[in-house]
């Protein structure tokens, strides 16, 4: 807002911007320049020329009285030689060094190294065309402890910006800040948390337990067939028979046969002819195990239906003969129609 302290209240802002003459004698003379003495401003802008005035009124330039000097042309200081334009005047007062310069831009658009509107000239007042005024005059009427409680700055439309953690417009309640021109800092997404939660988790959930209540009766159907197989399955393994021996005793090993039995030799791998033969031990009565009984059948009841097989290929149609059958010849010389039968000729009698 026009009026409103800056720097540290030294100055005050102006469309946006805080005027200084630093800030100016910078844009005009480079990084560095500062403002020049209060003399400097005095002796020149008292001689009303191209380089101390304060404007012009027609085609003369007005002469600046020592109350409102520091209105008119500015001098600065502490410039470089490089940055310095064409159009210069130098003076030295108190062994300081001041330079202006002017712009001839027309007489529609103002010169450039006139002091900026909205600079502070004095303490509580403001240079307006050209005149050192009271600051009130900016238009500034937002009083930040009065209207903000202390808890904002005022806008360019004289509304309370209230700090972080304070509601507009006044700043007397908790929030999150802002103003009523510019809306609070904070966005608020609790709307779109809570669709986003409810299409992504509890929409799902809901279709999935619509498509189980549909088809509770298909997922019991096949709960049941799984638990009947799985019941004939343990049936069946339980009805199996264990092999056992004609005592119903598993084998025991003959001692005998363990005798008998001859160790293998290292040369087993090579046939050998004996030329005397080897007295072969008495035949004995070998114990021949039962024959072990295939298992029973379950009767024909508890069996699961076979299905007929299903063909692999289907029946094939009858041939289709390549050369139908020709129709009978037509006789050439066959007489198209019958014999007109001939009238008799009477004759009369004698």
């Amino acid at each position: 807002m026009d009026g409103y302290p800056c720097n540290n209240m030294k100055d005050y802002c102006y469309s946006g911007i805080c005027e200084s003459y630093d800030s100016q004698c910078e844009s005009l003379f480079g990084k560095g320049a500062k403002k020049g003495p209060n003399v400097c401003f005095e002796r020149a802008n008292s001689k009303g020329d191209r380089f101390g005035n304060c404007g012009m009124k027609g085609s003369y330039f007005v002469r600046c009285s020592q109350a409102n000097s520091l209105c008119g042309k500015i001098h600065c200081t502490s410039f470089k030689q490089e940055n310095l334009p064409s159009e210069l005047y130098f003076q030295t007062q108190d062994g300081i060094s001041c330079v202006t310069t002017e712009f001839d831009l027309g007489s529609d658009i103002p010169d450039p190294a006139l002091v900026n509107k909205g600079t502070s000239c004095a303490e509580g007042k403001a240079c307006i065309d050209y005149t050192c005024v009271n600051a009130s005059l900016l238009g500034y009427n937002c009083d930040i402890q009065k209207k903000c409680n202390g808890r904002a700055v005022c806008n360019n439309k004289g509304n309370c910006h209230c700090d972080p953690g304070w509601a507009p417009p006044f700043c007397h309640e908790s929030g999150y800040g802002g103003s009523i021109d510019s809306g609070p800092t904070h966005i608020d997404t609790s709307l779109r948390d809570g669709l986003l939660i409810f299409f992504l988790l509890v929409l799902p959930i809901l279709i999935l337990l619509a498509i189980a209540f549909v088809k509770r009766k298909e997922i019991k159907r096949r709960l049941f067939r799984e638990r009947r197989r799985h019941q004939r399955t343990e049936n069946a393994q339980q009805r199996r028979p264990l092999p056992t021996n004609q005592n119903n005793n598993p084998r025991e090993p003959n001692p005998q046969e363990e005798k008998n039995r001859r160790p293998p030799t290292s040369n087993s791998g090579i046939f050998t002819i004996s030329h005397f033969p080897t007295s072969r031990p008495p035949v004995q009565n070998q114990f021949v195990p039962p024959q072990q009984r295939p298992p029973v059948r379950p009767p024909m009841s508890q069996r699961p239906p076979v299905r007929p097989p299903i063909p692999q290929y289907p029946p094939l149609r009858p041939p289709i003969p390549q050369h139908p059958p020709l129709r009978p010849p037509i006789p050439r010389n066959t007489p198209l129609r019958p014999p007109i039968p001939q009238k008799p000729v009477f004759s009369p009698p004698s």
